[in-house]
C-alpha cells in the first residue's frame, strides 16, 4: 500500500470540510474556477501544516540560529 497525505475536513477560505489523500511521491494537479479554494488548500492548508511540522521537529538551538542569519540585501526594489 503507498503512503498517502491525508486531509480531513480542510476549513480555510473557500473550504468547505474537503477532505482528501494524496498519494505520496506523485504528480498532483489542483484545477478549478478562479475563487474554488485551489491555493487555500495549497498553501494556507498543505503547506502551512508541512511547515508547522517542519519546525516543530528542529532543535531549538538550531530553530534560533534561522533567525541570526544576516540579510541577503540591505534592500530589495
Amino acid at each position: 500500500m503507498q503512503p498517502t497525505l491525508v486531509v480531513r475536513e480542510a476549513c480555510e477560505h473557500n473550504l468547505r470540510a474537503v477532505s482528501l489523500d494524496l498519494p505520496h511521491e506523485s504528480l498532483v494537479a489542483f484545477s478549478g474556477p478562479s475563487g474554488s479554494g485551489k491555493t487555500s488548500l495549497v498553501l494556507d492548508t498543505i503547506y502551512a501544516e508541512a511547515r508547522r511540522r517542519f519546525l516543530a521537529a528542529l532543535d531549538q538551538e538550531v530553530a534560533g540560529a534561522r533567525c541570526a542569519c544576516p540579510r541577503p540585501a540591505s534592500s530589495t526594489a
